[in-house]
């Protein structure tokens, strides 16, 4: 197995804090049905979220010819209020009968459920959005079609007719509305028809051209996104077959755990730099090429704040076990030959790198929803998790933690390149340089 110098733990802190955003070789590319299949899972995954921030979900569905089974795992156990708010919801789920009116009655009541319980989420999402209100928007005159299609999803919602006044019109007051009261729209039965406004005008074709801030657009879009969430999940237990079950169960991970880690950002380049028979590197010179770093220097940096090994700084980190990887490790012993995971985020640097590792022995295919270069401190492997994928993700780790290394040298000494440094390439010369690699990534679609 793979050892860091330094720990594994301290090496993934000092990736956060320096905010190292790590770039892969392609995007994920999906059929328009593996799309279409993993923005349903992403949905219900969204639905498991109850905290404002810091809460992660990851969901996959397994059917049977007796039953529809959603499970999910988060970065932690659920709370027994949360255990006793996801069975409530499938209650109402499975209550629900083919008629149009049963349908709307369940998605009124699932919704208003699932704002009770994730509030926090919703509150987040709708302050993101009247944040970007604020810097200011303008409703652009929608097509024909569009304007169609809009009038169609928002007549039952109380917006005049475009007859009396125009679409987008009566968007940007509705917009404006929101700006200047988000917490009256959120208030009461008053929530439920915001979501699904959010849902009305952000999900409409063609309403890119209507609302051209695509930042404003997106933020629009995650707010309706619980309505669609729930839509999804009322009105695909409808369309199941009589005879079919649907049950939502969570796969627990173990409980996170406070550790301490052995150095300072500092001191674990430092420790890295041993590691590599390189010389240390001043405070100067990291800060240099990693300017956010500023505000962990107070007074001016020195290199007499290089903290030695043999006396670590009493620095703790709360690490867990992700949600993607509990749920992926637990898919695994069922052997299926397809694997499609939805998350409520992106998964992160680390999660990639285990699940592409996972990939390699994999027989079968494992879809993704995204993935982001951003790097969590804190996160765990699973239990019982294999010496040759341990060994993938030190390698991915340690060639990061070159690249720190080299970026941070160069900004000391511009001159000239530290010894083993490959300039065509921008890293240290290392057998682990090319483990991010198209080949790597093969398994992961």
């Amino acid at each position: 197995m793979t050892t860091l110098q330094p720990p594994f733990d301290d090496c993934l802190f000092a990736l956060s804090t320096i905010s190292h955003l790590l770039e892969y070789p392609r995007p994920l590319k999906h059929s328009s049905l593996q799309q279409k299949h993993l923005k349903v899972l992403n949905l219900l995954a969204l639905l498991l979220i109850t905290e404002p921030n810091s809460d992660v979900a990851a969901t996959t569905l397994i059917r049977t010819t007796r039953s529809v089974t959603i499970l999910f795992s988060k970065n932690r156990p659920c709370t027994a209020p949360e255990s006793s708010y996801i069975q409530t919801l499938q209650d109402i789920i499975t209550s629900t009968t083919r008629e149009t009116s049963s349908i709307e009655d369940t998605c009124r009541h699932a919704l208003s459920l699932v704002i009770d319980n994730c509030s926090g989420k919703v509150k987040a999402r709708l302050n993101k959005l009247v944040n970007r209100l604020k810097s200011g928007f303008t409703a652009n005159p929608p097509s024909p079609d569009t304007s169609t299609l809009l009038w169609e999803r928002l007549q039952s919602t109380g917006f005049p007719s475009p007859s009396d006044i125009p679409l987008e019109k009566s968007i940007a007051h509705w917009l404006t509305a929101l700006r200047n009261a988000p917490t009256r729209a959120l208030a009461g039965t008053r929530a439920s028809s915001t979501l699904f406004i959010a849902y009305a005008i952000g999900h409409t074709p063609g309403i890119d051209s209507v609302i051209d801030d695509p930042v404003l657009l997106r933020r629009l879009q995650k707010l309706g996104d619980y309505f669609a969430a729930v839509c999804c999940l009322v009105e695909g237990y409808s369309e199941l077959e009589p005879r079919l079950t649907i049950t939502i169960r969570e796969i627990a991970p173990p409980p996170p755990e406070i550790i301490t880690l052995k150095y300072d950002i500092l001191g674990t380049v430092n420790a890295w730099a041993s590691h590599r028979v390189h010389h240390p590197l001043t405070p100067e010179s990291l800060l240099s090429a990693y300017p956010s770093l500023t505000s962990l220097f107070v007074p001016p940096p020195s290199t007499d704040w290089i903290v030695p090994p043999d006396n670590p700084p009493p620095r703790t980190v709360t690490t867990s076990v992700h949600a993607e990887c509990t749920l992926l490790t637990h898919l695994l012993t069922l052997k299926l030959p397809l694997l499609e995971l939805g998350t409520s985020k992106s998964v992160c640097w680390a999660c990639g790198s285990f699940i592409a590792a996972l990939g390699k022995s994999y027989t079968g295919t494992i879809h993704l929803s995204g993935r982001q270069g951003k790097v969590h401190a804190g996160w765990r492997f699973p239990e019982g998790t294999s010496v040759a994928v341990r060994d993938a993700v030190e390698q991915c780790l340690s060639h990061e933690m070159d690249i720190v290394l080299a970026r941070a040298a160069r900004a000391r000494r511009s001159d000239s390149e530290p010894s083993g440094y490959d300039q065509k390439r921008n890293v240290f010369k290392t057998t682990v340089g090319e483990i991010l690699s198209e080949e790597f990534w093969s398994a992961v679609e």
